[in-house]
């Protein structure tokens, strides 16, 4: 992530997001729901422009998501980062149409427990559900990296009409311990 700090101190944040009873807004299936994070201009709230700095992956069919996608930003102390999450419904083509939306400042977020926030989502001062934010500092030590292979042999056959279709889930635990 390139950062033009000018001097000023950071730390590159991670945000996970996750969202929970978002309202259906798919007339012909369930919500096929992203989420775009901006950040705010500094200046002025009439003045405000935000900047697009990532978005996640479309979730088909799905009204509590739980995104793989990571969003990097940087996060300068002692500024008032303002973040907007806006959830969106995917239609055709490139249509998308908006679901609701919540904007934090970045420091709630991490000075929240275990770096993790809840809040509500609102379109034309409605709740559309929530969304949960969870930051977490990335070091700029050692990075560590693990190397291993994995095999099956002789695997059930759980399918009727087929193969069994294998897969390895990998996961970490983070501090919080989820």
């Amino acid at each position: 992530m390139e950062v033009e700090d000018q001097g000023r101190p950071y730390s590159d944040v991670v945000l996970t997001i996750s969202a929970r009873d978002i309202k259906d807004v798919d007339t012909d299936s369930y919500t096929d729901p992203f989420c775009i994070v901006s950040e705010a201009s500094a200046g002025l709230v009439r003045c405000r422009t935000w900047k697009e700095i990532g978005r996640t992956e479309v979730i088909n069919n799905c009204l509590n998501p739980d995104w793989a996608t990571k969003i990097r930003i940087a996060y300068f102390f002692e500024e008032q980062q303002r973040i907007l999450f806006e959830l969106f419904d995917k239609g055709p083509g490139k249509e998308k149409t908006q679901i609701g939306s919540a904007s934090l400042l970045l420091h709630e977020i991490l000075g929240s427990k275990c770096n993790r926030k809840t809040v509500k989502l609102f379109k034309d001062g409605k709740n559309y559900g929530t969304i949960t934010v969870t930051a977490e500092e990335m070091s700029k030590g050692r990075q560590e990296s693990v190397y291993f292979v994995c095999s099956a042999t002789k695997l059930d056959r759980k399918d009727f009409l087929g193969k069994c279709d294998p897969f390895l889930k990998i996961s970490r635990i983070n501090k919080d311990k989820t």
